[in-house]
């Protein structure tokens, strides 16, 4: 009867060792999905962060192209402006040189004067004097 008792506390000895170790396993398991849940948490908080990265990005390359093209915009405007005030001053210069060339053949009229009689000049000695010229 004792070797029974005994072989009936081995048994139980045997079954409780082997209810702990399952116990155990569980708690590694348990533990071991923990982990690959933390990990794949991190995981996705990488891949977040990164793709919060690549829109600041396109961000900011979207401001320095608007910012270029601004600047691009701007100098090309001051371009077209040195161009006009380049332009409307040789225009000037043209006048100038045909009105003083209209003065050469033209005598100045006085505004304020009576109306002066016609001067009568012979149209070959016209001519001849604007020739030389």
């Amino acid at each position: 009867m004792t070797e029974r008792i005994e072989n009936e506390n081995l048994e139980t000895q045997t079954l409780a060792r082997e209810k702990e170790a399952r116990e155990r396993e569980f708690q590694i398991e348990q533990q071991n999905k923990e982990r690959e849940f933390q990990i794949l948490l991190q995981n996705k908080e990488i891949e977040n962060l990164q793709l919060k990265l690549e829109c600041l990005r396109a961000k900011q390359n979207t401001f320095v192209t608007l910012s270029q093209m601004q600047q691009f915009e701007e100098t090309n405007y001051l371009i077209d402006t040195d161009q006009n005030s380049e332009q409307i001053e040789l225009d000037r210069v043209e006048e100038e040189e045909v009105n003083s060339e209209n003065k050469e053949i033209l005598p100045p009229v006085n505004p304020y004067s009576p109306i002066s009689p016609v001067i009568k000049i012979q149209s070959s000695i016209f001519i001849t004097t604007q020739q030389k010229k």
